[in-house]
């Protein structure tokens, strides 16, 4: 049985839903789950776990959040005496939130501990990530006030992940003489 979450990039302050999904299950059938998944509170914030739509929601399930001091853990328990996993499929969804934080970092979201039936059956763990990405910078420009009739230089700073697809630019307008000029990256 393979357990993954995935990986994903999204901007701060943002919210994220993401699935822990089975995958190549069959001929096992799947009556209990146990999963340990530690994130990182500085980047992100897991706020519910859901079964809504899956197999497991028929299940009896609960969840315990761990606080540690190089990160936190959810852990997931559930069982069923009928209502077995069968087929590949998402068998809960994570609700989390991005902090609000404007410098490119990254969430290992790591299955820390996984146990599927009596753990006698083989598991591969893909473990997921969260990595927050923006779309502000800083431009400066020296000297300091600007001389009109010397060398300016300019810098753009974005410390964010690029997503856009397009080039970074920054249009430069002399007003002595009304020309311009747009500079990419």
């Amino acid at each position: 049985v393979d357990v993954a979450i995935p990986d994903t990039s999204v901007g701060y302050g943002s919210s994220v839903v993401l699935p822990l999904r089975l995958t190549d299950v069959s001929p096992d059938n799947i009556v209990s789950l146990e999963f340990d998944i530690a994130f990182d509170p500085q980047v992100m914030t897991l706020d519910s776990i859901s079964v809504v739509g899956t197999t497991v929601a028929t299940w009896l399930a609960d969840t315990l959040r761990v606080t540690g001091a190089s990160g936190d853990t959810i852990r997931f328990v559930g069982a069923t005496a009928s209502d077995a996993i069968t087929t590949d499929e998402v068998v809960l969804f994570l609700y989390g939130s991005l902090v609000d934080l404007r410098v490119p970092t990254t969430s290992v979201l790591s299955l820390s501990h996984v146990l599927v039936n009596d753990g006698s059956g083989s598991t591969t763990i893909d473990h997921g990530s969260v990595t927050l990405v923006g779309d502000d910078g800083d431009i400066s420009a020296s000297p300091d006030p600007v001389n009109l009739d010397g060398t300016i230089t300019i810098q753009v700073t974005d410390a964010d992940a690029d997503v856009s697809g397009s080039a970074d630019q920054v249009e430069v307008r002399v007003s002595a003489n009304g020309d311009s000029e747009t500079l990419q990256a």
